[in-house]
């Protein structure tokens, strides 16, 4: 809702505009790439029903309210969560960052300190799951999404958290895209460059 008035200013001005990551309404946009967050999400949800089983509970830890990759997130873990008997019994935003899950998480296992697993979409907001539940003497497991190196590789080879989902920028087609529209050459236009690509988890 917020991005879309400016681009489609920016598109009908003439300019090319390559929509990456986030979504827009409508179609002012020249070419469109972005991930399969839903698949991630879903595949996420399977292995927390390897960790925890049929009954297990869970606490989501939501990217950002009005996010389209904390949306598709949401939609497939949740979706697929229902199918396997996983109870998503607590969710609070974290607006992708440390400080604000940590608030979260904290309030949450005040009312919850039962959880199995957290389920956190992207890896800072999972470390600080992680923290929090260890200053309350729980240990839920803890998933997050996106596999930086230095962030979510590096929890999961300390054992912050237990497993991270690559969440696959591919910064190269990007510039790639650019390039070909700059050039006049030939290039993927109002579709998802690469999307299906299959999420999986990090060094476990």
């Amino acid at each position: 809702d917020a991005i879309t008035p400016i681009i489609s200013e920016v598109y009908n001005s003439g300019i090319p505009v390559i929509i990456f990551d986030r979504n827009i309404h409508g179609n002012t946009y020249t070419a469109l790439m972005g991930v399969d967050n839903y698949g991630i999400g879903k595949e996420a949800a399977q292995y927390a029903f390897s960790l925890i089983d049929e009954g297990g509970t869970v606490m989501e830890i939501f990217g950002r309210t009005g996010s389209t990759p904390a949306i598709d997130r949401h939609n497939g873990f949740n979706d697929e969560a229902n199918v396997l008997g996983l109870n998503v019994i607590a969710s609070g935003v974290g607006n992708w960052n440390n400080e604000d899950a940590t608030k979260a998480v904290d309030s949450l296992l005040n009312l919850h300190p039962e959880v199995d697993l957290i389920f956190a979409h992207n890896d800072r907001m999972a470390i600080a799951a992680s923290e929090v539940a260890r200053r309350h003497g729980l240990e839920p497991k803890v998933i997050g999404i996106d596999a930086a190196p230095e962030i979510g590789i590096r929890a999961v080879a300390d054992g912050t958290i237990d497993a991270t989902f690559l969440y696959p920028t591919e910064g190269y087609t990007l510039v790639r895209t650019a390039l070909a529209i700059l050039k006049g050459e030939p290039y993927q236009a109002n579709a998802v460059s690469y999307t299906h690509l299959r999420a999986h988890e990090t060094l476990m």
